[in-house]
């Protein structure tokens, strides 16, 4: 092969090389972006799932517990294996450590904070209405003796 007839001496195909390599640059990256967007939005929604799950969730037993006449305050204070009173307390509240593994990563850290938010904030605004949260038999049962 003599040097005037290679590939790369031939400017017409030189540029066309430099074109397909741009062009599977641009494809290649095209296809990063749209993984690591779908990843964005699939972060999103197990995010979003598990706030939803939780909050629900520490809403439903703060209600539990104040039902049953308990005025406790969740605290994260690390790695702890069950539900555990602190010693402590805060105003009328009791602290109570909740259920926690680090080691678990940001997924169990999320749910277990977003559960101890929801549970704190409803046991807080029940504390001050209780009115509104004292189940209607024992409202019944309290109309009766004051009768």
């Amino acid at each position: 092969m003599s040097p005037q007839t290679a590939p790369m001496s031939n400017p017409r195909t030189l540029k066309l090389i430099i074109a397909a390599l741009l062009i599977t640059q641009v494809v290649s990256l095209g296809f990063i972006v749209q993984n690591w967007a779908k990843a964005k939005v699939q972060n999103l929604q197990w995010e979003a799932q598990v706030y939803g799950d939780s909050g629900m969730a520490g809403t439903l037993k703060a209600m539990s517990d104040f039902q049953n006449g308990k005025l406790r305050i969740l605290e994260i204070q690390g790695a702890n294996d069950h539900l555990k009173y602190s010693g402590k307390t805060d105003g009328v509240f009791e602290i109570w450590v909740p259920q926690f593994y680090p080691s678990l990563g940001h997924p169990h850290q999320l749910a277990t904070e977003t559960y101890v938010k929801f549970y704190n904030s409803k046991m807080r605004y029940m504390h001050e209405h209780p009115d509104d949260f004292v189940g209607k038999e024992k409202a019944a049962k309290a109309d009766s003796r004051q009768k």
